[in-house]
């Protein structure tokens, strides 16, 4: 509080000894000091104004900017709806699309059901026949290939032991 008061007491005082200070000016000094006044209260007064224009401008700039971001930003939106809406058109479609192939399988599967229990159990067991005939007639050929292999057999090894007979025949004329 003593600061304040000493502080209210040093303009105090500075006003007063202004005031004297300018009683003792002669009148011209007078006046030009009140046209040096004048000319800086005109030229504070117009840097105000100026200040304040500039102010209302950036003030109204930001605006037009903020109203320009908003406009694209629902025009965004805006896109980004349309987009969405047509996603979900085509999932719609694809969906449908799905459903109508997993229809047509499950009739489909159900055809062939009924067709392979349609099946006569003869033509079941004409097929068994024919694969059991199959069968053994591959059965017949291993065995006829079984049942001659010991006579090549035995051919062979008559034909070796004659041509070692000749070869020892033909050793002993050559000595």
């Amino acid at each position: 509080m003593a600061k304040a008061m000493s502080f209210l007491a040093g303009i105090a005082v500075s006003g007063v000894a202004a005031m004297a200070a300018y009683k003792a000016l002669s009148p011209e000094k007078k006046a030009a000091l009140k046209k040096q006044l004048a000319e800086k209260q005109a030229s504070l007064r117009d840097l105000a104004v100026d200040y304040a224009f500039f102010a209302a401008d950036a003030v109204e700039d930001r605006h037009g900017e903020l109203k320009e971001n908003n406009q694209h930003y629902a025009d965004l939106t805006d896109k980004a709806q349309t987009v969405a809406n047509k996603a979900q058109a085509f999932v719609s479609k694809a969906q449908t699309k799905v459903e109508d192939v997993k229809e047509k399988l499950s009739k489909k599967t159900s055809e062939v059901t009924e067709q392979t229990n349609q099946v006569d159990s003869t033509e079941a067991n004409d097929i068994a026949l024919d694969i059991s005939e199959t069968a053994l007639q591959k059965q017949d050929s291993k065995d006829q290939v079984v049942d001659e292999a010991p006579a090549a057999t035995n051919e062979f090894w008559d034909k070796l032991e004659t041509l070692n007979h000749n070869q020892d025949d033909s050793e002993k004329t050559d000595k």
